[in-house]
């Protein structure tokens, strides 16, 4: 881009010095120097962004020497106009601006200086100096800009970063949660059998089979906590299934149309699965009613080739930062990876957003 900026202002510069040569009759020196001062001035152009005030320097050098060499108008000037925004636009200095009018003022002068000095207060002075003034004036409002953009995704970066680091602590609590029970029913249930090997052998037997069964579910929320136990105080009992209904009657009590389906109360859903499937719509319902500008969702829980199936669709139009690029979904991603889920949220296909889950049943079983 830089490039093809300076050779567009170098052709116009070496365009403008033609025609102020072609337009006077009075002696110069040969016309090729003229030229060589007309690219000297737009050359370091195509490092405006790394070095403004090097450019800005040039230019200047080369319109002094055009006009000493009594070479008519100061056209070698023309590469001013975009060394002084780029001054303002990129500098690193506070002092930018000033230093963009101190430019400007440099070459205000240059004019007036003999061989043939013009009044300062004539147009042929004030009018280009404006006008590279005002250059001056958009590169720093466009560094301002930039620099508040800048800072919003910095911003953002650190909530993003927050929300997650939030995300695993509550990831880790609850997970401990449930390993704090299924490890209670192991210690039981050794002890019964332990209690019962001579006396009872079926009893000790059944209390084995529990205890097999016990660690088989306790593997994957071994695996999930791994990186987030750091032990704590103790957590009030964790949601599941059986409280969907109350968060469809808070997004109703907040305009949506929900329709719900659950999956029999005694279908064999894990207690983990239930808090992560519970998470996920929880989070997908919020997104809705801040982002979606939706009136109906539906909410789907079932139970399909040996997984827990979560579908979440909206019928939205106004999507901005929902569910597919906030942070919400980097949490729910990363909730349903923990129980080796996997998740996909997007456009739905006849419009809206859905976000659906499959969390399989074996991994938590």
């Amino acid at each position: 881009m830089d490039q093809a900026l300076t050779a567009a202002v170098g052709a116009i510069t070496v365009i403008g010095v033609a025609t102020e040569l072609a337009a006077t009759v009075r002696p110069h020196p040969p016309a090729p120097w003229a030229y060589a001062l007309a690219l000297a001035a737009s050359a370091p152009l195509v490092a405006r962004r790394r070095a403004p005030l090097l450019a800005a320097l040039a230019g200047l050098a080369a319109s002094l020497a055009y006009n000493a060499a009594g070479y008519p108008g100061l056209a070698p000037a023309l590469p001013l106009f975009a060394a002084c925004y780029s001054i303002t636009a990129y500098g690193r200095s506070p002092w930018s601006l000033a230093t963009g009018m101190a430019v400007v003022g440099a070459a205000s002068l240059i004019p007036t200086l003999p061989p043939h000095p013009m009044p300062w207060t004539s147009f042929p002075v004030l009018g280009p100096s404006a006008a590279m003034a005002w250059m001056a004036v958009l590169g720093s409002a466009a560094r301002s800009r930039r620099l508040a953009a800048d800072e919003r995704v910095e911003h953002a970066r650190a909530e993003a970063a927050r929300r997650l680091a939030e995300d695993r602590l509550a990831v880790a609590r609850e997970v401990h949660d449930v390993l704090a029970h299924t490890i209670a029913t192991i210690t039981v249930q050794s002890g019964l059998a332990l209690d019962a090997l001579d006396s009872d052998p079926e009893q000790a037997r059944a209390a084995m089979q529990a205890v097999r069964a016990a660690a088989k579910k306790a593997r994957p929320q071994v695996r999930a906590a791994l990186e987030l136990l750091r032990g704590g105080e103790g957590v009030a009992p964790q949601p599941g299934l059986d409280r969907l209904a109350e968060l469809a009657d808070q997004a109703r009590r907040a305009g949506l149309r929900v329709r719900l389906s659950l999956p029999p109360p005694d279908a064999p859903v894990p207690p983990l699965l239930q808090l992560t499937a519970y998470r996920v719509v929880q989070e997908a319902l919020t997104n809705v009613i801040r982002h979606a500008g939706a009136a109906e969702v539906r909410v789907g829980i079932g139970v399909e080739d040996g997984a827990l199936v979560v579908d979440v669709a909206d019928d939205g139009t106004e999507r901005g930062s929902g569910p597919g690029g906030g942070f919400g979904l980097a949490g729910m991603r990363e909730r349903v990876t923990s129980v080796g889920g996997t998740l996909t949220a997007g456009p739905a296909g006849a419009g809206g957003f859905r976000v659906h889950a499959r969390l399989p049943l074996e991994e938590a079983g």
